[in-house]
């Protein structure tokens, strides 16, 4: 049995499910525009309906609280409640509103993601993350969420994934906005995300002591070929290298350390004075900040070994089955087991697994069934691998599975099938419950 303060969720996020692009005020995001250039999405897909969660929230969540989850995680879209002159779209916040009283209603906790990839497109043009006005509009934004949703909501997360939506987004590596940024505009970029997020922080919790508020880290895990503690040291020691070039921007030391330890390394710390990137307060921000949980998005791991020479090596293994849709996502159920236990070793703080999950590549059957074993024998194994680590000591609290239904993945279009629902998109987007919807049903009953 998991601890009675545990917390069972899923999780969506706007542009892959909403759709309504141009209703109800909204403007266009960096995926919006991304999403119609030919050649960026497979099949020419994009979130135009999404699974049209904007008109159908109430049917989507329903299904939550009939899966048996007591926490319902969603974002906001900044597209939606912002006009570009930087005033409240107020038929933004009337649509989020309902959303969060029908999240009520459902007897269901609210967890809001601020910030899940869709950049306004005007703030893009500006700029986009590298340039620190950025700043001004996410402040704007959030103060806007506090004035107008924070009666509904007190658990919010900053940010889902910078390692993602930074290095992804502005490598040109198949993301939103397809732009290339030098290292040195990386390091603003990322520095910027920080300065947001703790601001943001003091905003929301100003007044509301009872408010929370993280941010989301996302990497790929870890797992030891034995337990030589020599092998352990040199995980500790690479897993939180700092970068030295574009490509490391999907490292964890850069984010991490300034949340959970209130610095940034050294090396990070002399770049950005060195370069101008700091400006008065910033250090004295990220010691003030009131991070309590490390947030993890986990799906797969690395396999790390010392070679004959005592030279430390991280790699996937991919197995000659199809392990899946897409090829990164390797069933590493010990990830679960091996990474929050490394996580919590340096940052001692409480866990939540923020997503995981699997992409399979789901048929109908025609009697309107969708099995789904290996999702099943992917969310059962992580589970238990989490259970293990709990048992060992580690302080995991929550775990929340990606995702609620099938929606469109970003530049793979709508042929990666995470959800526990399948969208039939073929006849009117009808919602079809897996078999691993009730595999997990089953598990958060027993473990109540």
């Amino acid at each position: 049995m998991l601890p009675s303060h545990f917390h069972f969720g899923v999780g969506t996020s706007s542009y892959q499910v909403e759709g309504a692009p141009h209703e109800g005020g909204k403007l266009p995001s960096i995926w919006d525009v991304y999403s119609h250039v030919p050649g960026h999405i497979k099949n020419g897909d994009t979130g135009d309906v999404a699974v049209d969660f904007y008109h159908r929230y109430k049917e989507d969540i329903a299904l939550a609280k009939e899966l048996g989850v007591d926490t319902f995680r969603f974002s906001l879209a900044w597209t939606r409640l912002v006009k570009e002159d930087g005033s409240v779209n107020l038929e933004g916040v009337a649509f989020y509103r309902s959303v969060l009283e029908e999240i009520h209603r459902q007897d269901l906790r609210p967890v809001i993601t601020l910030y899940h990839w869709d950049l306004p497109q005007y703030l893009e043009d500006r700029g986009g993350w590298k340039e620190r006005s950025i700043l001004d509009a996410y402040l704007n934004y959030v103060s806007i969420v506090k004035e107008h949703l924070l009666d509904l909501c007190t658990d919010f997360l900053t940010f889902n994934e910078p390692q993602c939506f930074l290095y992804l987004g502005y490598q040109n590596l198949g993301h939103a906005p397809g732009k290339v940024y030098t290292f040195d505009e990386m390091m603003r970029a990322a520095h910027n995300v920080l300065m947001c997020h703790f601001k943001a922080q003091k905003l929301l919790k100003e007044g509301h002591p009872e408010v929370t508020v993280g941010f989301v880290n996302t990497m790929n895990g870890v797992i030891p070929e034995n337990d030589d503690p020599q092998l352990w040291k040199a995980i500790q020691e690479n897993f939180f290298k700092t970068p030295k070039g574009t490509k490391d921007f999907y490292t964890q030391s850069i984010y991490m350390d300034p949340l959970y330890l209130h610095h940034y390394p050294k090396e990070v710390e002399d770049y950005l004075r060195e370069h101008n990137i700091l400006e008065p307060g910033d250090l004295d921000l990220i010691k003030e900040g009131k991070d309590d949980t490390v947030y993890l998005n986990l799906y797969t791991s690395n396999h790390c070994y010392l070679d004959e020479k005592g030279q430390y090596h991280s790699e996937r293994r991919p197995t000659k089955e199809k392990q899946g849709y897409l090829d990164w996502l390797i069933q590493e159920p010990e990830t679960l087991y091996y990474t929050p236990k490394l996580i919590q070793e340096r940052y001692h703080l409480p866990i939540v697994i923020s997503e995981n999950g699997d992409a399979v590549e789901d048929t109908l059957t025609p009697d309107g069934h969708v099995h789904d074993p290996r999702r099943s024998s992917y969310l059962l194994s992580y589970l238990h691998e989490m259970e293990r680590a709990i048992d060992d000591g580690v302080d995991i609290r929550g775990y929340f599975y990606w995702s609620l239904c099938d929606n469109l993945e970003w530049s793979e279009g709508f042929g990666p099938r995470f959800g526990l629902i399948y969208i039939d998109y073929k006849n009117n987007l009808r919602r079809i419950k897996k078999d691993s919807f009730f595999d997990y049903h089953k598990f958060i009953r027993e473990n109540r």
